[in-house]
């Protein structure tokens, strides 16, 4: 297994003068890491956001006399330096340690505590060294014995290190060849952040300004990935059965995708409750009216509208009107009861997000019902869902086909 290189790795051990070694050994090859020596007063005062790999030296504190009290020791170590990570089995615990019946202590106090990592990994240091120095191609080796038919998060830690390379090239573009006058330097970056600012709101100063510039460093970050996607890395994917994702993983990783943090009103994407005066005809989005109508599921049912207002009529402040399309927002059960060859109907792809609906759902237009309201004074309450930018333009590009679909006349 490959190790991140930037900032994931972790490493607590009373012993500095022993893993400075290790320190060394994963400085030389690029891999950052933060060292602390288990001493409470010594730890962050709050969690580190990040972390992958947390090497933990079992026996802390030598005076300690019971192995619940060195287990208890470095459950707090643990949970101070990972916080609700240290739940989520997203990190690889190695625990150095030669003390079977103390490690069992921790696992049994892990347990308890319902803590849980990718893996967890017990070994004696001696077993990561080659003439008493630590060797990095033994401790790789090691923990691709531990995450043994996992070679997938090789792929993840070459994405992680090249997404951080490419940050580095941004920040680059920036700061290179720019005035070396401190006073220069801060005009110079400011008005490269205005402009940012410009190119996604306009003149629009009442917005959040840090969200524009960071969907504009965003935007030249991928430029920078893709200036560089052919790579020595190799992968293949094997497996047998790829259907083992449920719904639920699937809706978060799509509203990863598509949705965007939510910025405030009256910006286009966002999706309000609907209006008491608008209503839709559900007979002519669902096949089986009646039966749908019956079911426990419909009734979870939200009649909602999203702005489908051109970003840069919002941008320039030339939005004459607000354009909205009305919908409503259904458990992803009910897609097989749409009529899909209903061309006036679009629906968006699984979403979830419990602060939003209680399960994964998708959201159902009627492309038919598009309207307009004069002033955001006549907005309702917002969902707290805005639409990212590729998700509306999709939305307005099957709206445009929508509006000037024409027919013709023929006889059969």
């Amino acid at each position: 297994m490959k190790i991140a290189k930037y900032g994931r790795t972790v490493i607590v051990d009373d012993q500095m003068e022993d893993i400075i070694d290790l320190i060394k050994v994963l400085s030389k090859e690029g891999i950052s890491t933060t060292y602390f020596t288990g001493e409470i007063e010594g730890l962050p005062t709050k969690p580190i956001e990040g972390v992958s790999l947390l090497f933990l030296d079992l026996e802390l504190n030598k005076n300690l006399g019971s192995d619940r009290d060195k287990a208890s020791q470095d459950v707090k170590v643990i949970k101070t330096i990972l916080g609700d990570h240290a739940n989520d089995g997203t990190v690889i615990l190695v625990v150095w340690t030669s003390a079977i019946s103390a490690y069992d202590e921790l696992k049994c106090m892990i347990t308890q505590l319902k803590m849980r990592f990718l893996t967890e990994v017990k070994i004696e240091k001696r077993e990561c060294k080659t003439n008493s120095k630590f060797d990095l191609k033994k401790i790789e080796s090691v923990l691709a014995s531990a995450l043994d038919k996992l070679g997938s998060l090789d792929l993840i830690n070459y994405w992680d290190n090249k997404i951080n390379t490419a940050a580095h090239k941004v920040y680059e573009k920036i700061i290179a060849n720019a005035p070396s006058n401190h006073e220069q330097l801060e005009r110079h970056i400011n008005t490269l952040y205005l402009k940012m600012v410009e190119a996604v709101s306009g003149k629009n100063q009442d917005i959040d300004i840090v969200l524009d510039v960071e969907r504009v460093l965003n935007g030249v970050l991928s430029n920078e990935i893709c200036l560089n996607e052919r790579s020595e890395f190799f992968y293949k994917i094997e497996c047998s059965d790829l259907d083992v994702l449920n719904l639920e993983k699937i809706g978060v990783f799509n509203s990863a995708l598509n949705l965007v943090p939510v910025r405030g009103e009256g910006i286009p994407g966002m999706v309000y409750k609907l209006k008491d005066n608008i209503k839709l005809n559900y007979f002519e989005i669902f096949q089986d009216w009646k039966k749908v109508q019956k079911g426990s599921d419909f009734e979870k049912k939200i009649d909602i509208m999203c702005e489908v207002t051109p970003l840069c009529d919002y941008a320039q402040k030339r939005r004459k009107v607000y354009r909205f399309l009305p919908g409503i927002m259904i458990p992803v059960s009910l897609e097989k009861s749409l009529k899909t060859r209903a061309d006036y109907i679009y629906w968006t792809p699984v979403f979830s997000d419990g602060n939003v609906f209680p399960e994964p759902f998708i959201i159902v237009f009627d492309l038919r019902f598009l309207f307009t309201m004069g002033s955001s004074d006549e907005l309702t309450e917002c969902m707290g869902l805005q639409f990212g930018e590729n998700l509306l333009m999709h939305i307005q590009n099957r709206l445009g086909r929508q509006v000037s679909n024409p027919g013709i006349t023929s006889i059969r």
